[in-house]
């Protein structure tokens, strides 16, 4: 059975395209709008990867992630979060309470970038 992706992003045109390039990899993928969305939909599927917008309406992507990682029945799914906030050079800092995802792609980034930072998180 192919790897649970869950893809959180409120920009639906890059949502569809990145759902798109994962489903015909092989990935089954789980949209979500928001990151509480995303919150909800968890209940119900244990997806292999997470994948989320740093910017997102209501809660950003640090937030969520942190939500994520603070449940004891979703921290161990890895967690790659996409932003255009931060440069190679500069990591986001974010506010250091809050607890980090597994990796991070800057956009803009490649399809090959991404299809190896999800396979590298699905141990694939």
């Amino acid at each position: 059975m192919p790897p649970n992706i869950m893809l959180i992003d409120d920009d639906q045109e890059i949502s569809d395209a990145t759902a798109a390039l994962l489903i015909k990899r092989g990935y089954r993928v789980l949209q979500a709008g928001t990151g509480e969305e995303g919150l909800v939909r968890l209940r119900s599927l244990r997806p292999a990867v997470i994948i989320i917008d740093y910017r997102l309406p209501g809660k950003n992507g640090d937030v969520i992630t942190d939500i994520i990682k603070s449940d004891a029945s979703t921290a161990g799914i890895p967690i790659l979060m996409c932003t255009a906030q931060a440069t190679l050079a500069q990591p986001l800092g974010g506010n250091p309470r809050l607890r980090k995802p597994d990796a991070y792609l800057i956009k803009p980034f490649t399809s090959a970038q991404l299809l190896e930072q999800v396979r590298l998180l699905t141990g694939g």
